[in-house]
Order: structure tokens, then C-alpha cells, then sequence
């Protein structure tokens, strides 16, 4: 259950720049002061989203609908400006009024976003596994823009329902990037994509990967415009093969009775991360004796992983700084991948439950010599290289390897050159990581019987029961194992499963796909802005 924080009016955060209004004994001065109301995390914060309210648009009616929509896991807070006291001081004179007043209202915005980030614990420590994002409703957008634009806010996030477009300043050459999500609601679809042609004009570099949502839905007002943002951004959908719906619970229901429960994921996806986080927290309330594996953690970082999640089992709360500095030694031990920051709420919920964590991939450093000598070279691996890697490499024909020459661009059945000679050894560096994951998995139920297993990995590794859970059956048939594969869509909920999606996985869970690439004017390629957030 959320925690809810009453409107907390921040009447000292005046900001030091003001606009004047005309009273009846002629021209005072006034600042703008910001408010906020804060909705707090269940448990472990993963994102805060930061909404500033239209003029037409109730702050209390906006943060109930968001929190109706949102995931528990996020932190939610809605900024409105009002007016502070008259003064006297005037930096910002020489402006005209309307400029001078929305450069005030924007500092005070500013100030309120950064008291709210404050408020909710996300400081230089907690702001890199914190995703923070800023969503605007209608003419709030017009300020959401500009405070991009000015690189006022350190969001990796911009969501802006319903902005009026003609409002809007190009953005220039050279500036930060973003990640920019644009819903629009036109008349027509004729309106649709004019609106769309100006957004792209004015959106400038971040064009490349802005995502413009159109929706011709009515209905439902602020209530559905919210629900539509979650759902289109962050929402996953559940399905059987055959392609119906179901919660995440008749699903979780359903994989309590597996041994080993393998869950395909998109690296990066927020809606696939948000699910495995999800299902984590589900499966713990059902099984009594498992264990956490993931595929960015590799074997030779066990010995930090166990001493970190060691160090919350002495039978006494930590302080926060003995968890700090805890946290820094096993992020150097651990070498744990740069978007660790989406794997955290699960590492986390483990270590403070007393759950293991598997570090059971091959260092890359041994896959990256399989990748260039091919299979043989396990041969000269060191006994203690031996001890991080499969026992074997198990790097057989058929579905799997004809899937992974399809991705890499080429076939099996290809003329055997060069080309197709590094993809062989590619395929078996390939194998060596399921092979070794599937060993790591086995050898842990071996010492730990009667327990279970939830593996995340990419959805290549998984996809279609292939890959680890191959692997993993070869080895012992007996074991119980059930797949879940996240499949990127335009459409999460209304998407449909396909025959290639439905083979071999038990379920299809549908995410929210990733951001467009476009081409710019000017430019021969259409490339991944750097640092635009999904």
C-alpha cells in the first residue's frame, strides 16, 4: 500500500526571479511560489515520476489517477505554481510581462521538482538507479519543453499529453538528449499527421527516437489519458499461447508448480524489467525455498555476491552507511551490467529476504576467447577457468542455431566462407553461456533439494524452451520448466500471438516496444540518440 503525504504548500520556495501584475495603486511585484503532493513507493523505488499540473487539471485528481495507473514501485509527484508574496526586487525586469512570468513559473517549477526529488530520498547517490521522468498535461507542456529545452531538470524522461503544438520552440543543434513521448488526441487522422510533421520540425535532434502517440479516443478524460500513458510507456500484457489474456497472478498461479521457471527478457525494456520485479515479489509469497538467477551476473562473481547478501544476514539491521559501503564492494566485485539499475529491485528484495542469487553465466572474457579460437580452445582453458565455464560446449544443429544464424543475418544452409566460419564460433560462444548457465542452475538444486529456480536472461537465451532450458533438460530430464517470453509490441494489449510467438513458451507476455530510429533531414542514418531513455 502506497503511502500518501498531504499537500505540502512550500510557501519559502520562492524563487529568486518575479514578474509584476497591475493593482489599483499601480504596478507591485509578485513571485510565484511552487506546491507538490507526493505519493511514496511501496517498498523499493524504482522511478519517480514528476507531473505538472494544467491549469485545468485538479493536482489531488491527477496524482489519484496516476496512482491508480502507475506501478506501486514508483513515486509519484504533482507540482501546481502559485503566487508567493508581492515584493520589490525585479531581476527579471525588462521582460516583457508574459515572458517574465513563465520564466518565473518555470524556476519556481524547477525549485519544486528538485524539493519533491529531495523529499522522495534521490540525491547524487540514489539518482543513478532512480529513473525519473516528467509528464505534462496540455498548455503544462509548453513549460516541460522549455525546461528540457534549458536543460533545467535532470529527468531522462519527457511525457507530454496533449501540448499545444504551436506553442512549442525548436529544438537546436547540439542539445541535450531526451527521451521525448508525445500523445496526441486529434479530430481527424488528417490532423493527426499534421500535428505529427510540426512535432518532428520542431523536435530537431530529438527527432531520431521521439515517440508521437496518436489516439482518437474521447472518452474518459483525465482518467483514461493517464491509464493510456502507463500502458503505452510501461504496461505489459499477459497471454497464453493461444493467445488469451490473463493477470499476472492466474499466470504466477500457474508456474508454482514448476522447478525452474525461465523468464525471457528485453535488456533495457522498462515493462520487462517492471514485470520481472512483479513476478519476483509473486513467486516469493508462493515458493518457500528458491533462488534468483540472472544472466549478467557470471561465476566468478559469486564470491562477492555471497558476501554481500552475507553482510544483511548478522542478525542486525544495517546502518545505512554499513548498506553503502556494502553496496560499493559488490558493485566492484560483482562487475554487474551498466543498466544494473534495472536489475536492482530484485536484487535487493532477494537480499533482504534471505533469497540466493545465482551468479551463474561464463565470464566474458572466457566466451570472448571461444568467440575467437571456437570450441576447442575449452581445452586450454586453467583449472580454474574450468571451474567458471560449462563442462562442455553443447553446440548441436537445428531450431537454436538456425534461429541464431537468422538473427546475425545469415542462414545455415549459407556457403561455408569465412563469414560463415566466425558465425559458427560466435554460435558457440553462444552455447558455452547457456551451457554454463544451465550447469550453474543444476548444480545449485543439486545442493539445495526440493528448491527452485527463477532464471531471467535475454529472451534469445529462453525463447521457444531453447537455449538454457534445452541445455538444462539434456541434462536432466526430470526437471519441470516453463518459459516466459517477452515479445515487444506497438499494442501490448490488444496484440496478438502468433504461431512462431506460441511455440515452446508457456507464456507471452507483450511489453511496450522500444523507441523508433529515424532519419533526420540532412543525415544518411537514423541512429540511437545517446542517453534518450526508453
Amino acid at each position: 500500500m502506497r503511502r500518501f503525504f498531504p499537500l505540502l504548500a512550500l510557501a519559502l520556495l520562492i524563487v529568486p526571479a518575479q514578474a509584476q501584475r497591475n493593482t489599483e495603486d499601480g504596478q507591485a511585484e509578485f513571485s510565484k511560489a511552487c506546491k507538490f503532493t507526493l505519493t511514496r513507493a511501496d517498498g523499493y523505488q524504482r522511478e519517480v515520476w514528476v507531473a505538472l499540473a494544467a491549469t485545468d487539471v485538479a493536482p489531488k485528481a491527477l496524482l489519484d489517477s496516476m496512482d491508480r495507473s502507475f506501478a506501486s514501485s514508483s513515486s509519484l509527484a504533482v507540482l501546481h505554481e502559485g503566487y508567493g508574496a508581492p515584493t520589490s526586487a525585479r531581476p527579471g525586469a525588462g521582460l516583457p510581462a508574459d515572458a517574465e512570468e513563465e520564466l518565473l513559473a518555470r524556476k519556481a517549477l524547477v525549485a519544486g521538482y528538485e524539493a519533491a526529488l529531495e523529499k522522495l530520498g534521490v540525491n547524487r547517490t540514489t539518482r543513478r538507479y532512480t529513473r525519473v521522468s516528467v509528464l505534462a498535461f496540455y498548455e503544462a507542456g509548453v513549460r516541460a519543453w522549455n525546461m528540457a529545452l534549458r536543460d533545467e531538470v535532470d529527468a531522462d524522461q519527457f511525457v507530454l499529453v496533449d501540448p499545444p503544438v504551436g506553442d512549442l520552440a525548436a529544438a537546436p543543434a547540439g542539445v541535450k538528449p531526451r527521451g521525448m513521448d508525445i500523445f496526441l488526441h486529434p479530430r481527424s487522422a488528417a490532423e493527426g499527421q499534421e500535428q505529427e510533421a510540426r512535432l518532428l520540425d520542431l523536435l530537431g535532434p530529438w527527432a531520431v527516437n521521439a515517440r508521437i502517440m496518436h489516439s482518437f479516443r474521447r472518452e474518459g478524460g483525465l482518467e483514461a489519458k493517464v491509464a493510456e500513458v502507463w500502458g503505452s510507456l510501461r504496461g505489459y500484457s499477459v497471454a497464453a499461447p493461444d493467445g488469451k489474456r490473463m493477470t499476472l497472478d492466474t499466470m504466477v498461479n500457474n508456474l508454482e508448480s514448476y522447478d525452474v521457471v525461465f523468464l525471457g527478457e528485453l535488456h533495457g525494456n522498462p515493462g520487462a524489467h517492471l514485470l520481472q520485479h512483479d513476478v519476483v515479489k509473486a513467486l516469493h509469497g508462493r515458493w518457500k525455498h528458491w533462488a534468483l538467477a540472472t544472466e549478467q551476473f557470471e561465476r566468478d562473481a559469486q564470491k562477492a555476491v555471497d558476501a554481500y547478501f552475507q553482510a544483511a544476514r548478522r542478525g542486525r539491521v544495517e546502518t545505512a552507511e554499513e548498506k553503502a559501503a556494502a553496496e560499493r564492494e559488490f558493485m566492484k566485485g560483482a562487475r554487474p551490467w551498466p543498466n544494473h539499475a534495472d536489475y536492482r529491485p530484485m536484487v535487493e528484495f532477494c537480499r533482504e529476504r534471505g533469497i540466493d542469487l545465482i551468479a551463474g553465466n561464463i565470464p566474458r572474457r572466457l566466451a570472448a576467447r571461444v568467440n575467437k579460437e571456437g570450441p576447442e580452445v575449452l581445452a586450454q582453458f586453467s583449472e580454474e577457468d574450468r571451474g567458471y565455464s560449462a563442462t562442455k560446449i553443447v553446440a548441436n544443429e537445428g531450431a537454436y542455431r538456425d534461429n541464431f544464424f537468422k538473427v546475425m543475418g545469415s542462414s545455415t544452409g549459407a556457403k561455408r566462407d569465412e563469414a560463415y566460419e566466425r558465425l559458427d564460433r560466435m554460435y558457440a560462444a553462444q552455447c558455452i553461456k547457456d551451457d554454463t548457465m544451465a550447469e550453474s542452475v543444476l548444480a545449485w538444486l543439486e545442493r539445495n533439494k526440493g528448491a527452485k529456480v527463477l532464471h531471467i536472461n535475454g529472451a534469445f537465451h529462453s525463447a521457444g524452451g531453447l537455449g538454457i532450458p534445452e541445455k538444462l533438460k539434456l541434462i536432466n530430464p526430470k526437471l519441470r520448466i516453463a518459459v516466459v517470453t517477452c515479445v515487444e509490441s506497438d499494442a501490448p494489449a490488444s496484440e496478438t500471438v502468433d504461431a512462431e510467438e506460441a511455440r515452446g513458451n508457456d507464456f507471452i507476455v507483450f511489453v511496450p516496444a522500444s523507441r523508433p530510429t529515424r532519419k533526420l533531414k540532412g543525415t544518411d542514418t537514423g541512429e540511437t540518440m545517446p542517453g534518450a531513455h526508453r
